[in-house]
C-alpha cells in the first residue's frame, strides 16, 4: 500500500498516537469529580454545545444553563446538581414513552 507519510515517519506517528490515547484515556470525565466547581466550557464541551448557547440558556431560565450561579464575574456548576438533572431528565423521559 503507498503512503505518502515515509516509513521512518510512520513509527513516530503511530507512537504519537499511542501517546495521545494513553494521555486521553487517563484524563478524568469533569463530572467525576465532586470536589470542585465546573466552569462554562466545561459544561459546554460535555453536553457538547456552544458556549453562547450555554450562555443564552441561561438568560432564557432554561437546563442546563440555568443551573450554575455566579461568583464574581464567573459562572460556576456543581457537578453533583448537573448530574441531578440528567438523571430527572432521564426519568421524565423514560415516564413519558410509558405514557403514550
Amino acid at each position: 500500500m503507498y503512503s505518502l507519510v515515509p516509513q521512518s515517519n510512520r513509527v513516530a506517528l503511530g507512537s504519537i498516537r499511542v501517546f495521545i490515547m494513553s494521555i486521553r484515556s487517563s484524563i478524568e470525565h469533569p463530572l467525576d469529580r465532586s470536589d470542585r466547581l465546573l466552569t462554562i466550557p466545561e459544561i459546554a464541551d460535555y453536553f457538547r454545545l456552544s458556549q453562547h448557547a450555554l450562555y443564552m440558556q441561561r438568560l432564557r431560565n432554561q437546563p442546563p444553563g440555568n443551573l450554575g450561579f455566579r461568583v464574581g464575574a464567573r459562572v460556576l456548576f456543581k457537578p453533583e446538581d448537573v448530574i441531578a438533572w440528567i438523571e430527572k431528565t432521564q426519568t421524565d423521559q423514560a415516564r413519558d414513552e410509558l405514557d403514550w
